[in-house]
């Protein structure tokens, strides 16, 4: 666990000015001012061509000391950590993304569930995509409005649970149109089941080698980078423009708040 002025500076680093007893209130509350403060990003693995190192030093120093941000085995052990410091009952979980419909993904992610209440909720910030912002109840209960948008999760075979968001109205018969997010387990696992995965998702020909990736949360939308396409949604509308070379440093300091 973090020390006290380890806990203090994280807190500082994701400007997080909320309660620290474990509650679903407060839980909210990091997880927004996390995803808000550091992005998910990949701008070390494309450029060095490396593994990141796990080591929760090493994250510490990259992503609070540094400011900068990291992908789901760096943001989810970081914020794990963070939050059994501050007295939660949290563990990880493994995960495999269901974005591309046209096929079906190993395990590929790390997420973070937390119990509170005899309930177990996904507590994600290191998804890098359209999921929420904010802690998911997995249980069948419909949709779950999380900071605006909508979200259903259903229970698969055994210890499996589907992730999906809302993408529109539903139609005369009620069916609501959503599109996949992540398929989540809650079976146990241990830091080292990690270690193949960050280097099998870090390696030449996987997306977060190959691309360069930034995507960050606002308060009413989110930017994205992938190579040299940027996005930058507010509500409804979107921007897209394309990024000189020359102007992606720059866009990765003004938008996505990292130092390089």
């Amino acid at each position: 666990m973090f020390t006290v002025v380890e806990c203090d500076r994280y807190l500082q680093r994701i400007k997080y000015q909320g309660g620290v007893t474990p509650c679903l209130e407060n839980l909210r509350a990091l997880m927004f001012a996390h995803l808000t403060s550091v992005p998910f990003e990949t701008v070390q693995i494309h450029r060095s061509g490396k593994a990141p190192d796990l080591s929760l030093e090493a994250l510490y120093q990259k992503i609070v000391i540094d400011h900068q941000g990291g992908y789901c085995y760096e943001l989810n052990r970081l914020f794990l950590e963070l939050l059994l410091t501050l007295g939660y009952e949290a563990r990880a979980c493994v995960a495999r993304s269901t974005t591309n419909p046209q096929r079906t993904d190993p395990i590929n992610h790390r997420g973070t569930l937390v119990e509170l209440d005899g309930k177990t909720y996904l507590a994600d910030v290191g998804f890098g995509g359209p999921t929420a912002r904010g802690p998911i109840l997995l249980e069948d209960v419909g949709v779950q409005t999380v900071c605006g948008g909508g979200f259903v999760v259903t229970p698969g075979e055994d210890t499996w649970w589907h992730l999906r968001r809302v993408t529109g109205e539903a139609d005369e018969e009620g069916h609501l149109p959503t599109a996949g997010i992540m398929d989540l387990t809650t079976i146990p696992v241990i830091e080292e089941d990690f270690t193949v995965l960050n280097h099998f998702c870090s390696r030449p020909g996987a997306l977060f080698h190959d691309k360069l990736l930034a995507n960050i949360c606002t308060k009413d939308g989110h930017a994205s980078l992938t190579d040299e396409k940027l996005v930058i949604r507010k509500g409804a509308d979107a921007e897209t423009r394309t990024v000189a070379p020359d102007e992606v440093d720059a866009v990765l300091r003004k938008v996505f708040k990292i130092r390089l």
